[in-house]
């Protein structure tokens, strides 16, 4: 089925719009994460082999409510410009009606509530999931490679304190390697000349062994202290178990239709809000986007993002209400689009001239 000519034009230049506002919505949010994952890549914390994965499955869970806004944002700016070069104005008169101009913007609205349901309900539980085991494994994993030279990384579960001076040339070895940790409540410090992880074959247990150097330790109150030199010694690293994730974000949804508790039905009504939410703000842009030529390109712009901030908070809390008993489950969400549906129609009707009576009678 091949669209009109208008309905072409339109979505043309609203895709345009629609991959600009994308990329800088996922530029500003991707930067700021990007900067603090490298700061613990720098610190030491976290291993510089698990930053872009983590930043990739970070970008999937994002795609869910940029993908909403930045089409909601693409319908106003794109229609903006047509009232505001008054191309709206010449296609009424060429024959242009109301529903006309909101086809082409239903179709985009669709499309992309398919793409959020995919998203929302599978794609998302899995890169939640992938993302919580990355971070158990920054936690778990001590690698050698992830110890940056010059500064002094935690071990808290251990009240260990390890410092490298250099790391050799074939990242095998940590050079010029101090220790130090609390034992018995006496301070030990353990120098070696190089050190490296070692983890024995059948052993879940990874160690540290130490090779020439010396161990010190002692209270500052005591009189005598121990001063040992050694060939060879290994520390073991500190295991962590970590108990397994039943969050329900991480659950597919036929598990999640299983379950008739207050938190699973709270988790599937937010999910399904995404893609409802895509049309809703659809419906929503095209009215509100509304605007005589001297009024400029973005006249409404600061009022509809006011209106989108009031929307997804409503939704927040509305989840927040079916989890805590507040609202009944067979209410769900359904009543903040609703809420959001009956105003953008109730706009529409009268930019195309419909107005109540008791408003036709005040007008009188």
């Amino acid at each position: 089925m091949r669209l009109p000519i208008l309905d072409r034009y339109f979505l043309r230049e609203t895709l345009l719009v629609l991959g600009a506002v994308l990329v800088v919505l996922l530029l500003v949010l991707l930067g700021g994460l990007f900067v603090r994952l490298l700061g613990k890549v720098a610190a030491g914390s976290l291993e510089a082999g698990l930053l872009l994965p983590l930043v990739f499955w970070w970008t999937i869970q994002s795609l869910s409510t940029l993908l909403s806004v930045s089409l909601f944002l693409a319908i106003l700016i794109s229609l903006g410009r047509f009232y505001k070069d008054s191309e709206i104005y010449a296609m009424r008169a060429s024959g242009l009606g109301p529903w006309g101009l909101l086809r082409p913007f239903l179709l985009l609205g669709g499309a992309v509530a398919v793409l959020l349901a995919v998203l929302a309900l599978w794609l998302n539980p899995w890169a939640t999931q992938r993302t919580h085991a990355l971070r158990d494994m920054a936690v778990k994993k001590l690698d050698l490679a992830g110890v940056t030279p010059g500064r002094f990384i935690t071990q808290p579960s251990a009240h260990r304190v390890v410092f490298a001076e250099a790391l050799s040339a074939d990242r095998r070895y940590l050079e010029r390697l101090y220790v130090f940790q609390e034992r018995q409540g006496a301070l030990q410090v353990i120098t070696a000349r190089r050190a490296r992880q070692v983890r024995p074959e059948g052993s879940a247990d990874a160690y540290l062994e130490l090779e020439d150097g010396e161990l010190f330790q002692g209270a500052p109150a005591a009189e005598r202290h121990l001063r040992v030199r050694y060939r060879r010694q290994g520390i073991r690293l500190p295991g962590l178990r970590l108990a397994p994730r039943q969050d329900v974000d991480m659950l597919p949804p036929d598990v999640l239709l299983r379950h008739a508790d207050r938190p699973h039905r709270a988790e599937l009504h937010w999910r399904l809000s995404f893609p409802l939410s895509a049309l809703v703000l659809t419906l929503l842009a095209v009215p509100l986007s509304h605007a005589s030529p001297r009024a400029g390109r973005f006249g409404r712009l600061t009022v509809a993002i006011l209106i989108y901030i009031f929307y997804a908070n409503l939704l927040g809390m509305g989840r927040a209400w079916l989890e805590d008993g507040t609202l009944p489950l067979w209410l769900g969400l359904w009543w903040v689009h609703g809420a959001v549906v009956a105003g953008a129609l109730l706009l529409q009707a009268r930019q195309n001239g419909w107005r109540p009576r008791l408003w036709r009678r005040a007008a009188a």
